[in-house]
């Protein structure tokens, strides 16, 4: 239980971030995916697994990123 309530902590903390900052997960994926490999900040698991679900050539497409991270099911933003 202690671990739900650090990682939906988490997942609160990076929707503030992306509220104060007006980044959506199309920008926080971009800006994780073209940083250097020795140089990688952490990225939310919930972005991720939504982003890495999509063909390779819809994760350009700001819309359908944002949209795949929004829908994705809860048990993969609950983690």
């Amino acid at each position: 239980m202690m671990l739900v309530a650090k990682l939906g902590l988490q997942l609160a903390c990076d929707i503030q971030r992306l509220a104060v900052t007006e980044k959506d997960a199309f920008d926080l994926w971009w800006e994780w995916a073209d940083k250097p490999v020795d140089n990688k900040p952490t990225i939310d698991a919930a972005i991720y697994d939504a982003v890495m679900a999509l063909p390779p050539d819809e994760r350009r497409d700001r819309a359908k990123v944002n949209d795949a991270v929004r829908d994705a099911p809860e048990e993969r933003r609950d983690r």
